[in-house]
């Protein structure tokens, strides 16, 4: 933890804002759980989720936490969902997928990346399916950008940050 401090306090300039969307559907109410319990463990504090759904919200620790919001909405969720990314203030945003448990380190080493390359404008990660025991068994390590790989599969995955000035060009 200190030499994360240190290198946060020594090498970066800025400490972007990442805003996360779920588009969530009745019934996965424990894998919700589980993505919210990942995101609290982050070492990075610069995250806001927003979860898009048809239902009232079943907790009430949205309406506790800043960085949380939920939006129930009458229309089509993707339909909102898509509006709400059009008009976040953060510098970087991306959809995942409820159910979706990142390292604690996941959008700290994001953001070092960011530091590092600040000509990227698109960052996705490696992947892997945890069993109910804890098990790895379906690890996916990602090339850099294939452009051929990419149209033929969806390679990127459900984890993937775009900047968000890049989607109003």
């Amino acid at each position: 933890g200190e030499i994360l401090g240190e290198r946060m306090a020594i090498s970066w300039k800025h400490f972007p804002s990442i805003h996360l969307f779920i588009a969530f559907r009745p019934g996965g109410e424990a894998l919700l759980a589980d993505t919210l319990d990942s995101l609290g463990q982050q070492f990075y504090k610069g995250w806001g989720l927003s979860v898009v759904a048809r239902q009232a919200c079943p907790d009430p620790v949205f309406s506790e936490m800043d960085m949380l919001e939920w939006i129930e909405t009458d229309e089509y969720v993707v339909q909102t969902l898509n509006q709400c990314i059009a008009t976040s203030s953060s510098d970087w945003v991306g959809v995942i997928e409820v159910g979706d448990r990142l390292d604690p380190l996941a959008l700290f080493s994001v953001v070092d990346y960011i530091h590092v390359h600040p000509e990227w404008v698109m960052i996705y990660t490696d992947e892997d399916t945890v069993t109910a025991e804890g098990g790895f068994i379906n690890p996916q390590f990602k090339p850099d950008v294939n452009i051929d790989m990419l149209y033929s599969m969806p390679y990127m995955g459900s984890f993937c940050l775009v900047m968000h000035s890049l989607l109003s060009q």
